[in-house]
C-alpha cells in the first residue's frame, strides 16, 4: 500500500492542518526522555570537529627538546649494538640539531663507515659541514646524493645554496629550476632564484622572481632584504630604504637587512651617520656580520679613533682575511699607537695581498728604516756607554793607584821622622 502525503509528513514531524490533533501518549514521552538521557551527554562531551586540532605539531628542534635522556638512550644502544649504523646516524642528527658539530661529525662518519650506501647519512654530513662553513666539502658530499631519477628537494636546495655561496650561479640556477619543476609553489626557491639574479645584476629576472616569492608568501622579510640589495646596486636609494623598513616591520631583529639598509645609506651623500647606526644595529644583532664590522672599523679609522678601528677590523678579519684595505688600516692604527712590530705585521699582510699599493709599501719601509735606525742608535749608544764606562773604570783605577802611592809616601815620612 502506497503511503499518502499526510502519513509522510506525520513521520517527519510536520502536522497537516487537515489532521486531527494526536492524543497525549506517556509512552512516546518516555522513549524521548530515554533517548535524551542516553545520547545528549555523549554529544555534549564531544568537541566539534576542527581539522586544525588534528594537526600534530612537529617536535621543536631546539636545545630544550634535545634532552640528555635522548643522548643517553642512543649511546646505550650503540654500546649494545656497535655495528648498527642507524643508531650512529640518529645520534649524529641529535648532535647536529644541538649545534655540536664536532660530535655530529664523529658519529656520522662512524655511520658512513659502517654503511656507505645510505644517501641520508651523506646528506646529514653535508649539512654538518655547511653549518661549519666548510662549503666546498659540503658541496662535494651533497653532490654525491643527487639522483636525477629520484630528486630530493632538500638536497637540491642545499646544493643550490652552496653553489650560490661559491659564486657558481649557473649551477645554482640549474638546481633551483629542477626544484621548481617538482614544487612551483615554494617561495624559498623563487627567493633564491632572485638572489642569484641580484648577484648577477639581472634586474628583470630578480624582480620577477622576488615578486613571485612575495605573491606566495606576502610577509617574507628575506625577499625585502633582496629587494633592498637590488635597489642599492642600481642606486634607487629611496626604494631600498622603503623595502628595508617594510622588511624590518615583519622581522625587527633581521641583522642582514640592517646591513643592507646601512649600505643604501653609505652610498648616498651625507648619510654616513645613518649608515653607522644601521651597521651598528646589524653587528649588535649578529656578531657574524663581519661586513658591518668592517664598515664600522673603517669609519672609526677615518675619524682617528684607532682603538675602535682595531676592535672592529680585527673582528671582521677573523671571518674574511682579504677585506679592502683593512690590513693597511690596522697597520696605520698600530703605528699611531707606537706598536711598530704589530704595524709591520699588518702592513706585510696588506702588501702580500696588494703588492703595488704604494701607501702600505711606503709606510712599511718607513717603519723598517725607523726600527733599523733605532737599533743602530741603540748600538751606538751602547758602544758609547761601554766606552765611557771603560774610561771611567780606568780613571778610577788611576785614582786608586794615586791614593795608594800617597799612602805609601805618608808611611815613609812617618818612618823618617821617627
Amino acid at each position: 500500500m502506497k503511503p499518502n502525503k499526510d502519513s509522510i509528513n506525520h513521520n517527519l514531524g510536520f502536522k497537516n492542518q487537515h489532521m486531527k490533533p494526536q492524543a497525549f501518549s506517556p509512552f512516546s514521552n518516555f522513549y524521548l526522555l530515554l533517548f535524551c538521557l542516553a545520547f545528549v551527554p555523549l554529544l555534549i562531551s564531544c568537541d566539534r570537529y576542527n581539522p586544525v586540532n588534528d594537526r600534530i605539531n612537529p617536535p621543536p628542534e631546539s636545545k630544550n627538546f634535545l634532552s640528555s635522556a635522548s643522548f643517553r638512550a642512543l649511546e646505550d644502544a650503540i654500546k649494545e649494538y656497535p655495528d648498527a649504523p642507524e643508531n650512529y646516524y640518529k645520534l649524529a642528527r641529535l648532535y647536529f640539531l644541538n649545534q655540536n658539530d664536532s660530535l655530529a661529525t664523529l658519529r656520522i662518519k662512524e655511520a658512513m663507515k659502517l654503511d656507505s650506501t645510505q644517501d641520508k647519512y651523506r646528506f646529514l654530513y653535508a649539512q654538518v659541514l655547511y653549518q661549519q662553513d666548510k662549503k666546498e666539502d659540503a658541496l662535494a658530499q651533497v653532490s654525491r646524493t643527487l639522483n636525477p631519477n629520484a630528486p630530493h628537494l632538500d638536497k637540491l636546495f642545499l646544493a643550490a645554496r652552496l653553489y650560490y655561496d661559491l659564486k657558481d650561479y649557473d649551477n645554482a640556477t640549474r638546481l633551483l629550476n629542477r626544484a621548481l619543476k617538482i614544487d612551483d609553489k615554494n617561495p624559498e626557491f623563487y627567493l633564491w632564484k632572485g638572489k642569484v639574479a641580484v648577484a648577477r645584476r639581472d634586474s628583470a629576472s630578480a624582480f620577477l622572481n622576488l615578486k613571485k616569492a612575495l605573491s606566495l608568501k606576502p610577509k617574507f622579510a628575506e625577499v625585502y632584504n633582496s629587494f633592498t640589495e637590488l635597489y642599492t646596486k642600481y642606486e634607487l636609494f629611496s626604494s631600498a630604504n622603503n623595502a628595508a623598513n617594510t622588511g624590518l616591520k615583519i622581522k625587527p631583529d633581521y641583522a642582514e637587512l640592517y646591513f643592507h639598509k646601512g649600505e643604501a645609506f653609505r652610498r648616498r651623500i651625507y648619510f654616513d651617520d645613518s649608515a653607522k647606526v644601521a651597521y651598528k644595529k646589524a653587528f649588535e644583532l649578529d656578531k657574524n656580520q663581519y661586513r658591518a664590522a668592517y664598515q664600522l672599523g673603517k669609519y672609526a679609522y677615518e675619524k682617528g679613533q684607532c682603538e675602535q678601528a682595531k676592535y672592529y677590523l680585527e673582528h671582521a678579519l677573523k671571518y674574511q682575511d682579504n677585506l679592502d684595505k683593512a690590513n693597511y688600516y690596522l697597520g696605520v692604527c698600530y703605528r699611531r699607537s707606537g706598536d711598530k712590530e704589530k704595524a709591520l705585521l699588518w702592513l706585510a699582510i696588506s702588501l702580500k695581498q696588494e703588492p703595488n699599493y704604494f701607501p702600505a709599501s711606503d709606510l712599511y719601509w718607513g717603519i723598517k728604516n725607523e726600527i733599523a735606525q733605532a737599533k743602530m742608535l741603540a748600538r751606538e749608544d751602547s758602544l758609547r756607554r761601554a766606552y765611557y764606562k771603560q774610561l771611567e773604570e780606568q780613571r778610577e783605577l788611576l785614582r786608586e793607584q794615586q791614593r795608594q802611592r800617597q799612602k805609601e809616601l805618608e808611611q815613609q815620612r812617618q818612618q823618617q821622622n821617627q
